[in-house]
């Protein structure tokens, strides 16, 4: 961004520095007609016209470098700014960053968990079907078990 602002000033640092040289010759060509007379009134009147045209000019170049070295010090300001706010957001990133690592991290854990209590349970519950099953089986045979006795009880009557 800086960059064409300094490619400017540059560029307008040659033009004054063309401008300067010409209105140093004008100025001494003015100065040596003015030594000598000799020269007519319009060839003067020419010059001095020249040397108040580029003396304008010099005076817009003036002008224009000030506010290009103006635009660049309000350019640096706004990238010092923008580096500034990179930066933080940065900053933010690396904060975020961590905070998800941290994130993921509990999550690993906490599913690992979870699923070493499935484990337990669907244990538990295998342990439950099978006790179950012999409680039914006990069931079964106590049953079979009273019969018989009643059988043998009726029988001893």
């Amino acid at each position: 961004m800086t960059q064409p602002l300094i490619e400017k000033l540059q560029h307008l640092d040659s033009i004054l520095h063309n401008v300067r040289q010409r209105y140093d010759a004008s100025h001494n060509e003015l100065l040596s007609l003015k030594a000598a007379p000799q020269v007519d009134t319009q060839q003067v009147e020419q010059l001095q016209q020249q040397l108040s045209d580029l003396e304008q000019i010099y005076e817009q170049s003036q002008q224009a470098k000030q506010q290009l070295e103006q635009d660049l010090s309000d350019a640096q300001s706004v990238f010092e700014d923008v580096q500034q706010q990179q930066e933080t957001l940065e900053q933010l990133y690396n904060q975020l960053n961590d905070e998800h690592k941290s994130l993921t991290e509990a999550h690993n854990t906490l599913n690992d968990n979870y699923n070493e209590l499935l484990q337990k349970c669907e244990a538990l519950e295998q342990a439950n079907q099978m006790l179950l099953e012999k409680n039914r089986l006990a069931k079964e045979h106590t049953k079979v078990v009273m019969q018989r006795l009643t059988l043998i009880d009726q029988a001893v009557d």
